[in-house]
């Protein structure tokens, strides 16, 4: 696998190329984590699909319409329209913010998506969603970089679809390149926090703060399962796409242990 020759092979030749399922992930513009990450991902899981991206102009998060604004459906459709130029076997809105805008938006997004492409899609939160409940997680910690009032309504959310957020810890951030910025001392800091009202899990709500470096001596230290929206999206979307992904070394989640 860490044969360069070998890796480009998987990706360049045509052959190779038409063997490969595809999968389509629409993206903030301002993220800068989860594009990199779901690649090395893909390569990390034996190549079993490609990774392909377009982006939606997102800068900041709020709870105000200017923010509401950026995730209209005309915006997602046309990310999506784009990634369907190419074969692919689905595609994913990897943003969370289905989150506080509610599951009825990513559910509609998925059903318009797929009407308008043909191809089978997914969100992060319904695949955090998805994952809640096949594993029979109710008491849920959140940890996500956002303002008081936006952490806030995730918890009502949450509350919605009966998942109880027993704890949470957030960042009081705005700018989506800030929250891309932050350190993961400050990510293992905020788990450490809500680790103490002992949840069934951990769910880090933001594609672009990653704890999937953090997840695995995490979870040996206090034996919570961390469920990074990245690693979740990708979980989800891959399976979608035909591909039974397991990468040991990374946490529950990545290993297919949930």
């Amino acid at each position: 696998m860490n044969d360069p020759h070998a890796l480009i092979a998987r990706c360049a030749p045509a052959t190779a190329a038409q063997r490969i399922r595809k999968v389509g992930h629409i993206v903030p513009s301002s993220n800068t984590t989860a594009e990199p990450l779901t690649t090395l991902l893909g390569v990390l899981a034996g190549g079993c699909a490609s990774h392909h991206f377009a982006r939606i102009s997102v800068q900041r998060l709020a709870l105000d319409d200017a923010a509401g604004r950026q995730f209209e459906m005309d915006r997602m459709l046309v990310a999506a329209r784009l990634l369907a130029e190419a074969p692919l076997s689905a595609i994913a809105w990897n943003g969370t913010a289905g989150s506080w805008l509610g599951s009825e938006h990513d559910a509609s997004l998925v059903h318009a998506i797929t009407a308008e492409t043909g191809v089978p899609a997914t969100t992060a939160t319904l695949a955090m969603f998805a994952l809640y409940r096949r594993a029979g997680w109710k008491k849920i910690g959140v940890v996500c970089p956002y303002t008081d009032d936006l952490a806030a309504a995730i918890g009502a959310e949450y509350g919605r679809h009966g998942f109880e957020v027993v704890a949470t810890s957030n960042l009081r951030l705005v700018d989506n390149l800030d929250m891309g910025n932050v350190p993961e001392a400050t990510i293992r800091d905020q788990l450490v926090a809500v680790a103490a009202a002992e949840p069934d899990c951990i769910a880090v709500v933001c594609t672009n703060l990653s704890a999937i470096g953090l997840a695995p001596g995490f979870e040996a230290a206090y034996g919570i399962p961390v469920v990074d929206s990245i690693a979740a999206t990708f979980v989800e979307a891959s399976r979608m796409s035909g591909c039974d992904v397991r990468i040991a070394g990374l946490g529950r989640v990545l290993a297919g242990s949930v």
